[in-house]
């Protein structure tokens, strides 16, 4: 899967205020993650999980080799 940016928005609704993100931007990542319902689109948040747990491993292993080539430019 592609690598991609989700942002959260501020959505009003009737009820209230709610944070999520817009279905039409996910869509465009993977149809997996959209749910069509009554002429209207859902996040399919529990296939979004992993999506999730991929994107914070591949922030970490970045974070980590960032922290070495500190490392490296303090020691010289």
């Amino acid at each position: 899967m592609a690598a991609a940016v989700l942002r959260l928005w501020l959505i009003g609704t009737v009820e209230g205020e709610q944070i999520g993100i817009v279905a039409q931007k996910v869509e465009r990542i993977s149809l997996k993650l959209v749910m069509p319902m009554n002429e209207r689109k859902f996040i399919n948040y529990q296939e979004l999980i992993p999506v999730h747990i991929e994107a914070v491993k591949d922030q970490q292993a970045l974070i980590s080799q960032l922290r070495e080539d500190v490392r490296e430019c303090v020691g010289r």
